[in-house]
């Protein structure tokens, strides 16, 4: 609240000409000079004057966030610019994502909706609905979701063999055409793995989609008690359904070990284990989907990698992802025993 208050105070004081420092930053322009792309933004949502907050991640996929407020200081929007190749890439995905996903994402969970997207100055862009007023983030923790939360936004659509998934081959197309900046090695063993899952004859439980990046950072709890979820710049149509659930108690603090990947994964199934068989999943589905998500984890590092022309700023070493694929290639062997 006193936050809220505080920005509406400086966004007003900065629309009366207040000056908000003594430091003073003076910028030089043609008298005629181009629309602003804040302008610009606004204007397709119906905003004749908007101020920006601006913030720039530092991670492999960084791009400008912008936070638009009126000269009141309430909210307008929520806006992410595109600036390269990769970010361009994820920004289009989540407008696309959004609107067709989003939309259906079950009650349990809601999704902010999209005011805009498009091109601006050249640049990918889509802006989403404010946040309700009093949202706080979700404690990182496995009780922090109900279980009607925790089974993810997608929902059981179809069942199939894993190799009928539509993410499960694109994961596959992906891996199959890496080049030399990946590892061969590893780029060797992520293919294998994946083609072994994805020539499993079991049927498993195929949902609408699966978000991609199901974690405590990217949710929300408004006064209400309802859960929201935003940032979905990773969501897959149909992937195999479960790996939301995996994906978000692997990014909570209560492993044993968290600076262990393939430890918290570990943690994850094992708590996961009620939550899958509420999806119908069987014992033997389970190390598939396990072996699966393994393969996820390891080709979107990969894909970014792959986009960025090396692994300095990848979270993973190409050496971690290496014991990742082999823990997942342990649990689709013991997965065929019990078939």
């Amino acid at each position: 609240m006193k936050k809220r208050l505080a920005r509406h105070a400086l966004t007003s004081l900065a629309a009366a000409g207040v000056p908000l420092s003594r430091d003073r930053l003076q910028i030089l322009a043609p008298e005629r000079a181009p629309e602003t792309t804040v302008a610009q933004i606004a204007r397709q949502v119906g905003a004749a004057r908007a101020f920006a907050t601006f913030g720039v991640r530092t991670a492999a996929n960084a791009k400008p966030t912008l936070e638009l407020r009126d000269p009141k200081g309430d909210a307008i929007g929520f806006v992410k610019l595109a600036w390269n190749p990769v970010t361009a890439e994820a920004v289009e995905n989540e407008a696309t994502a959004m609107t067709t996903m989003g939309g259906s994402s079950r009650s349990a969970i809601l999704a902010p909706r999209v005011l805009a997207d498009g091109l601006v100055d050249g640049r990918r862009f889509v802006m989403t609905e404010p946040l309700p007023r009093g949202i706080r983030h979700v404690p990182a923790t496995y009780s922090s979701l109900r279980p009607s939360e925790a089974l993810g936004p997608g929902a059981v659509q179809r069942w199939a063999p894993i190799g009928d998934s539509g993410q499960v081959q694109l994961v596959l197309q992906g891996l199959r055409t890496t080049t030399s900046t990946t590892p061969p090695a590893l780029s060797e063993r992520a293919y294998k793995l994946a083609a072994r899952v994805a020539a499993a004859s079991t049927k498993v439980p195929i949902a609408n989609f699966w978000h991609g990046d199901f974690v405590w950072w990217n949710t929300g709890r408004d006064p209400r008690g309802q859960l929201w979820l935003f940032d979905w710049e990773t969501a897959q149509a149909d992937a195999p359904a479960g790996m939301d659930s995996l994906h978000w108690y692997t990014h909570t603090a209560d492993a044993e070990n968290p600076d262990s990947v393939v430890t918290r994964v570990e943690a994850a199934l094992a708590h996961t284990q009620p939550l899958l068989r509420s999806l119908g999943h069987s014992a033997a589905s389970t190390s598939i989907l396990a072996a699966w998500y393994a393969v996820t984890l390891v080709a979107n590092e990969v894909r970014l990698a792959e986009a960025l022309g090396d692994w300095e700023r990848v979270k993973h070493s190409p050496a971690l992802l290496e014991q990742i694929l082999a823990w997942g290639s342990a649990q689709l062997s013991e997965g065929s025993s019990l078939r």
